[in-house]
């Protein structure tokens, strides 16, 4: 019996979500490269203390990408994530996963209002966004001609209590 407990054991663990060091693989801005009508433009993922949102962009007009919003996300032992977005004309659930250093979204589209429109299935493949920052380094401070102080403060740090906290 107790091997029995501790197989059963085992295998929830296994089966259960993805360990917070594979969500983090997925961490970040996604692009598609060659986006086409209907695709998925943007995915903006993050990922904090083992939860997943994702914020998706979809193809609009050419050039004018639409904000579908930020939802959670579902992570499954096998290393893929779901989440579903919702209008009042469609409902998109997105199956999300990587191959190696591109992230493969398979999407679909279910149309509920009355356009007969029928349900769609698209896929499209993202490349994680390596935009460089932009940091300056700051420059030496000269002691003996300090900044001026910040306009947004200008008086200096005090013990005494002003009675405005």
């Amino acid at each position: 019996m107790r091997h029995l407990i501790s197989a059963a054991t085992i295998l929830l663990v296994m089966a259960g979500p993805l360990s917070a060091a594979n969500l983090n693989l997925y961490n970040g801005t996604w692009m598609n490269p060659a986006p086409t009508p209907h695709a998925i433009t943007k995915l903006e993922i993050g990922v904090v203390d083992s939860k997943v949102h994702v914020h998706a962009f979809g193809q609009l007009r050419p050039k004018k990408d639409y904000d579908w919003g930020a939802e959670p996300a579902n992570s499954y032992s096998d290393g893929h994530l779901t989440t579903r977005y919702q209008t009042s004309s469609w409902v998109r659930d997105l199956t999300i996963s990587l191959s190696g250093n591109t992230l493969v979204v398979k999407t679909h589209t279910r149309f509920t209002d009355s356009s007969g429109r029928p349900d769609r299935d698209d896929t499209d493949t993202l490349k994680r966004s390596l935009t460089p920052t932009t940091q300056q380094t700051p420059k030496p401070v000269d002691p003996a001609h300090p900044k001026p102080m910040d306009p947004i403060n200008p008086k200096p740090a005090s013990n005494t209590p002003t009675g405005k906290y």
